[in-house]
């Protein structure tokens, strides 16, 4: 007896196995039919998100960048505005996020974290941390980027500030 269900089973043109293979079909089409209908009715009541918008007080778009994603235009202050934030970032005179000091004990370079992104001046975590030290800082996070596009883009950046020769004093920072 075992041997006759052994080959019931082995055999794909049986009845049993053309039925199981139907309902595992029927099964997986039913699936996808319920996550496209979900997918759809969440999209009506959390639809995506068109992204961060950044504007001027009076709330006209503005274009923060200068010739590049990673060159941030100077002395700007403007609004984020998304759907889970509405913030004013400040820049300073070297296009940074502040703060930013002439002469800073530590300079922080990374991502939309490191910038601050969706947070106020004083609520990112360079503000944070150099308030707590009192150590003089400057924030030369950009957001879209990672350590190596953010190392790459500020070795430039130094070298072009400094003369081409690689020390750059003050003129590098706020």
């Amino acid at each position: 007896m075992d041997g006759q269900v052994a080959r019931k089973w082995l055999d794909v043109h049986s009845p049993a196995v053309v039925e199981l293979l139907g309902n595992v079909a029927l099964l997986g089409l039913g699936l996808l039919v319920a996550i496209a209908l979900l997918e759809g009715l969440t999209r009506v009541w959390v639809p995506i998100s068109p992204g961060t918008r950044v504007v001027t007080a009076d709330g006209r778009p503005v274009d923060i960048h200068c010739g590049s994603r990673l060159r941030l235009c100077p002395g700007l202050a403007v609004h984020e505005v998304s759907s889970e934030f509405d913030v004013t970032v400040t820049l300073t005179d070297k296009g940074n996020r502040v703060p930013g000091s002439a002469a800073p004990d530590l300079a922080f370079i990374g991502d939309s974290f490191t910038i601050g992104t969706g947070l106020e001046d004083d609520e990112t975590f360079v503000h944070r941390y150099c308030a707590a030290t009192g150590r003089a800082c400057v924030n030369l996070g950009r957001s879209g980027t990672g350590p190596q596009s953010s190392s790459t883009s500020w070795s430039t950046t130094f070298a072009a500030r400094a003369g081409g020769h690689g020390r750059c004093g003050s003129s590098c920072w706020s």
